[in-house]
């Protein structure tokens, strides 16, 4: 390959991951790994992460995240972002890494059967984001490094993610009103109405795409997949 590691080093920021993405980047390379073969249909989604698992440097997490990016929606990747939201989001505060991907099956378990754990779990994150940050269609390109774990933190010390009620932190000058979603249920308080990505009311619909909705006035209270 032309690239070297420290080249991959140097310019991706990756660090002491650089050996093994160019060792994964040559199994692409050559041939050896066809993701196709790796999606839906042709793979189901345990078959796609025993696979991954295999590849250099792949452990639970990363496996879990490259089945999503390999269309299985069917687990949810556990890091220490997974951890804070829920603990925060969920009241679990106790958790730790250890038992958080338990906990994680278990706070998305009615999802399974549609093999959309992972949608679930990324909309409420979103909804959760962008509850405290404000929208995202508002923002400069910018500040989306605000949507990171250590603000996250920074939103909950400072009280703004404490409860599903409060006043958001304020980004790009972009004041907004409070959200609440619950099941798929938008409250909003007086003011500027935010843009949420909106989860799964239910499992039953949980394969439909998900939808963001933004509007100056008060929306209905029911928002769901379509």
């Amino acid at each position: 390959m032309a690239c070297s590691e420290e080249e991959i080093r140097a310019t991706a920021g990756v660090g002491y991951r650089a050996p093994r993405i160019r060792k994964l980047a040559e199994l692409f390379a050559s041939g050896a790994v066809d993701e196709a073969c790796l999606s839906p249909p042709h793979c189901t989604a345990a078959a796609a992460l025993d696979t991954v698992m295999k590849w250099p440097g792949v452990g639970p997490y990363a496996g879990r995240a490259l089945c999503q990016l390999l269309g299985h929606f069917d687990f949810v990747p556990v890091d220490t972002e997974t951890l804070r939201h829920l603990r925060e989001y969920h009241g679990m505060s106790s958790l730790t890494l250890k038992t958080a991907p338990a906990a994680a099956e278990r706070v998305y378990a009615p999802y399974q059967p549609s093999g959309t754990m992972f949608l679930a779990f990324w909309g409420e994150l979103w909804e959760d984001y962008q509850r405290k940050l404000g929208r995202v269609s508002e923002m400069d390109p910018s500040e989306y490094d605000g949507f990171t774990a250590k603000r996250m933190t920074a939103a909950a010390k400072a009280g703004a993610g404490a409860g599903m009620g409060g006043e958001k932190l304020s980004m790009g000058g972009v004041a907004q009103g409070a959200v609440t979603m619950v099941g798929g249920t938008r409250e909003e308080s007086d003011g500027c109405a935010a843009t949420v990505i909106i989860r799964p009311t239910s499992p039953s619909n949980a394969a439909g795409s998900m939808t963001a909705c933004s509007c100056a006035q008060k929306a209905p209270s029911l928002l769901s997949i379509a």
